[in-house]
C-alpha cells in the first residue's frame, strides 16, 4: 500500500486500552483512515460510535466474513495497532496503460 505506516505496541496483560493509542486511532477514523490490528491475524478498525467509546472492527475470522463487531477496548481485539500516517509520494508508473 503506498502510505507511510507508524506501529503501535502495548501489554495487553498491563493496559487494557491505552489512552494515547485509543486517541491516535480515533483520530485516524475521523481523517477517513481505517486503523490495521495485529500482525499475523489482522482485521481492521473502521469507525466508532458517536460518544468515542467503541470501535468498529472487521476482521475475516470473526463472526462471518462481512459482519462488523464491537469492542470497547483495544485489548479485546490485538496488542499493537497501525496507523496509515500519509500517502507516500506519488508512485512512478512504468508503463502507460
Amino acid at each position: 500500500m503506498p502510505w507511510k505506516l507508524k506501529g503501535y505496541d502495548f501489554d495487553q496483560r498491563k493496559d487494557k486500552n491505552p489512552p494515547a493509542i485509543f486517541n491516535i486511532v480515533l483520530s485516524s477514523i475521523d481523517r477517513g483512515i481505517p486503523v490495521q490490528t495485529g500482525e499475523e491475524d489482522d482485521g481492521i478498525i473502521v469507525g466508532h460510535d458517536k460518544e468515542k467509546r467503541r470501535l468498529i472492527c472487521l476482521h475475516l475470522g470473526h463472526l462471518s466474513r462481512n459482519e462488523t463487531f464491537i469492542v470497547s477496548r483495544l485489548a479485546d481485539i490485538c496488542w499493537n495497532v497501525t496507523v496509515y500516517t500519509e500517502p507516500k509520494t506519488r508512485l512512478r508508473i512504468k508503463q502507460n496503460l
